[in-house]
């Protein structure tokens, strides 16, 4: 079933992926989060790890938002680093 509709253009979010409602202000910035994470090839739980060791949560959909702020400014460091592009 899951082959047949992924055929059909369906796609699927990974199991660790944060669930999100689409009118949480923090929606936007984990967009960001995502597309960061896509453009580095690394997992979700790697955000993770990282809002573990930066703020001391376990999953990054428990970050504030200036938490999140945060996060995304260490990921884009991140990609600065590796050469790889920023938005």
């Amino acid at each position: 079933m899951l082959a047949r509709l992924t055929e059909r253009g369906a796609r699927f979010a990974p199991k660790d992926a944060p669930q999100m409602v689409a009118s949480d202000e923090r929606w936007p910035m984990m967009h960001k989060v995502e597309a960061l994470l896509a453009e580095a090839h690394r997992p979700w739980a790697y955000a993770h790890a990282v809002a573990k060791h930066m703020f001391n949560r376990p999953r990054v959909d428990h970050l504030t938002p200036r938490d999140l702020h945060k996060l995304i400014a260490a990921l884009m460091a991140d990609a600065r680093r590796h050469g790889r592009r920023v938005q």
